[in-house]
């Protein structure tokens, strides 16, 4: 992989972790910004949708604008690999944010489970959810574009 390349997948993933960042603060604000104890159940029910949500936003954006610069030929592709998940990118990204959801769901209900966690003070729930949806966004976005340049890519 070329330094071009690797830059844009960092920049590309930086951009997409912050923007995701602000998001799940501004949602977890509005939707449980009320409350001063956010109950266990509450944190399993609320990764559903925020991990789907990041997901979705980590392929679905960074597939449409990278396919589109290597469109106009100002990025180069790598070799090409076929992959499993549908070319259409919204299809991509909602397949993607729906296993994603499945798996932060259960991964949140046996950790907090697991570690005993009934209840978690509103300001510990604001810095747990932005750093979710920036792990998150550091996960996937980088797997996506990758997938992106693989599938567009000459086949040897």
């Amino acid at each position: 992989m070329n330094s071009a390349i690797k830059k844009y997948l960092i920049r590309e993933t930086l951009v997409s972790t912050i923007i995701n960042s602000v998001l799940s603060f501004a949602i977890t604000f509005l939707v449980l910004g009320g409350n001063e104890l956010v109950l266990r159940q509450a944190l399993v029910i609320d990764a559903l949708p925020q991990t789907f949500a990041v997901t979705f936003f980590s392929v679905f954006v960074p597939t449409f604008l990278t396919r589109k610069k290597i469109k106009s030929g100002q990025l180069e592709t790598l070799l090409f690999r076929k992959t499993w998940l549908p070319n259409h990118a919204f299809f991509r990204a909602v397949l993607c944010g729906l296993l994603a959801a499945i798996v932060g769901g259960l991964a949140h209900f046996a950790v907090l489970t697991g570690l005993q966690i009934e209840e978690l003070m509103i300001s510990t729930v604001f810095i747990y959810k932005t750093l979710y949806g920036a792990a998150i966004s550091i996960l996937i976005t980088p797997i996506a574009l990758r997938i992106v340049l693989h599938e567009s890519g000459k086949s040897i």
